[in-house]
């Protein structure tokens, strides 16, 4: 899978799908929630039906005091969103002291879970809106997971949701819909494994129809190397929990390639185009003369980065077309993109090149996925294990 972020992303998978590139391994897309209506009826409209949607409720607005403006102006002023939600994310992001802040977070969703006619209005809005929008594996509302005491509010918010939804006499499943447990995890709480084995309890009493986790502010695990013991747990431990209790499990990634949480037994991973090195990173911070310096300097500054299926990494586009590109192509196994001509390349705009990347990278995830699968169907993993290494150089998982 992969998140629809942004109207560059939207048009890359058009032209994907427009051009009937390989997609039987892509399962689907993600949308965040404040992008829903920008984004969903245009997938709909140019991407086959089997295609499952899902989405993001992007609950870190409690948290986070620089998201971006169009995320917490739909947040803030959607008449949709509900005034409790608006108030929190105003109130709690502008408390700076950590201690604090949790507090601030925890005594929010406190008096929410104490009062049942907002919890109730919050969670069905939140459903309901994704109704809207057909997606397929809904999220439940729940809190940003900063500590242990997060894991009850979790609890509470998706068992209410699942008894409003899934029972006797009003099942969503009936109209092929689940709906899942979200947790949307802060990299503090899992920097403490005490913490992921109370997360693996709560999964075991809630049971739910879906499992879709994230961890919000991770951008590439190997700049965390002492969170690499207890990111193997918990992606181990959800594949267990996954295959012991039949619960599809769903990483909504915000760093790298999902090879390892496959492996690990996660059941779909869903990952951003853009990467930590993407355009929108490298301009953050620039005036104009220092941005138009050093586009004079690097003329394709503004290209972005590029999927290497050799090395698993995202490299610049001068590095690309210095070492990727062959006579007749790009050296690659797969199979369509690989033989767009060097000329052609090398031709395009910044823009151009930008959507041709995320489209490089949804077929290189099809070829790879499917060589996952062949290898699982086998039994023989060797190969992957192989490439895993290769890839991850000191060991430390992508």
């Amino acid at each position: 899978m992969f998140h629809v972020q942004s109207n560059e992303d939207l048009d890359a998978v058009k032209r994907y799908y427009f051009q009937r590139l390989p997609n039987d391994r892509i399962f689907g897309f993600s949308v965040p929630l404040s992008k829903l209506a920008t984004y969903v009826p245009e997938l709909l409209q140019n991407v086959p039906h089997d295609v499952t949607y899902m989405c993001d409720l992007e609950t870190e607005v409690f948290w986070w005091d620089d998201m971006k403006p169009s995320v917490t102006k739909f947040f803030s002023e959607h008449p949709q969103i509900h005034d409790t939600v608006k108030k929190g994310m105003k109130t709690i992001p502008a408390v700076h002291k950590f201690t604090e802040k949790i507090e601030a977070h925890r005594a929010f969703w406190e008096s929410i879970i104490r009062d049942r006619r907002t919890l109730m209005s919050l969670l069905t809005s939140y459903i309901n809106r994704q109704n809207a929008y057909q997606i397929n594996i809904l999220s439940a509302f729940s809190p940003f997971i900063l500590d242990k005491e997060h894991l009850d509010f979790v609890e509470e918010s998706y068992t209410l949701t699942r008894r409003l939804y899934h029972n006797g006499t009003n099942d969503i499943e009936q109209v092929g819909k689940l709906i899942g447990l979200y947790a949307n995890f802060h990299t503090d709480f899992l920097a403490k494994k005490p913490n992921v084995s109370e997360f693996f309890k709560m999964i075991e009493r809630t049971l739910p129809k879906a499992l879709i986790f994230k961890i919000s502010n991770l951008e590439d695990i190997r700049e965390k190397p002492s969170f690499k013991a207890n990111y193997d747990y918990l992606l181990k431990g959800i594949g267990d929990l996954s295959q012991t209790f039949n619960i599809p499990t769903f990483y909504f990634s915000t760093h790298t390639s999902g090879y390892k949480a496959n492996t690990q037994g996660i059941d779909v991973f869903c990952e951003p185009f853009n990467q930590k090195g993407n355009v929108q990173r490298q301009k953050k911070g620039m005036d104009k003369v220092t941005l138009e310096r050093t586009r004079q300097n690097n003329p394709t500054f503004m290209s972005g980065r590029i999927y290497d299926i050799k090395t698993g990494e995202s490299i610049t586009r001068k590095e690309f077309q210095e070492t990727r590109l062959i006579d007749n192509g790009i050296d690659s196994p797969i199979t369509n993109l690989s033989h767009t001509t060097p000329a052609s390349i090398t031709s395009m705009t910044d823009r151009s090149f930008r959507e041709f990347s995320k489209m490089l990278l949804m077929e290189s995830r099809n070829f790879e996925e499917e060589e996952l699968h062949v290898a699982i169907n086998k039994g023989n993993l060797h190969r992957i294990n192989n490439k895993l290494t290769q890839w991850e150089g000191a060991g430390i998982p992508k």
